[in-house]
């Protein structure tokens, strides 16, 4: 169910991404009587392929699936940058994070954090590296303005 995209998406001059798939159809020729006949056989039958455009979504979206045109917002911890065709959204990279449904792009994590995951939905996630502290004033800070965030 999963269609792999081509090597290298060409974006439009707006950023979009155009994706064109590949698809095997099965085609038979012949009859197409109601009833059922021993004499009539098919007269040609043969895998063909065609090029399929997939309906773009926003960036901060992907496709639903390949048998639908509906869009979904990518989840926290996930974003797509530009509009196009995806049929997943790309996971946060390591000592980033995206805290809101649809995001087109990640945010880094403070200097000296990072995050043990992909994915990361949160900044709370970012995490001294080994050797490093954060005092707890400023802690305490960082967490009032998160709750700011949230709401």
């Amino acid at each position: 169910d999963d269609l792999s995209y081509p090597e290298t998406p060409e974006n439009a001059s707006d950023g979009d991404v155009d994706v064109s798939v590949v698809m095997p159809v099965w085609i038979s020729l012949g009859s197409s009587s109601i009833e059922s006949s021993e004499d009539c056989k098919a007269i040609a039958a043969n895998w063909s392929s065609h090029e399929v455009y997939l309906k773009n979504c926003v960036a901060g979206s992907q496709r639903q699936s390949t048998r639908t045109d509906a869009c979904v917002q990518c989840q926290p911890g996930w974003f797509t940058p530009v509009s196009g065709p995806f049929l997943q959204c790309l996971g946060c990279a390591k000592a980033s994070f995206s805290y809101s449904p649809g995001s087109t792009a990640c945010e880094a994590c403070p200097s000296g954090r990072t995050t043990y995951q992909n994915a990361t939905p949160s900044a709370l996630d970012c995490s001294c590296l080994p050797g490093r502290f954060v005092p707890l004033a400023e802690r305490v800070v960082e967490l009032e303005i998160l709750e700011r965030i949230r709401q």
